[in-house]
């Protein structure tokens, strides 16, 4: 889960520079939070909801 929010970060800071981010950027932030979702909906269902670390 870290390693998924590591990569959504790393995405949206380059999406974020780029005045028109290319549809190749668009589907992977889509798959990265798609999985974020998943990881989510099964921890908690699981009923052990993500609890991120300290920093």
């Amino acid at each position: 889960m870290e390693s998924l929010a590591r990569q959504l970060n790393a995405i949206a800071h380059r999406v974020g520079a780029i005045d028109l981010a290319p549809v190749s950027m668009a589907e992977e932030l889509t798959r990265v939070l798609l999985a974020i979702e998943a990881v989510n909906r099964a921890l908690a269902n699981a009923g052990q909801p993500f609890m991120a670390a300290e920093a």
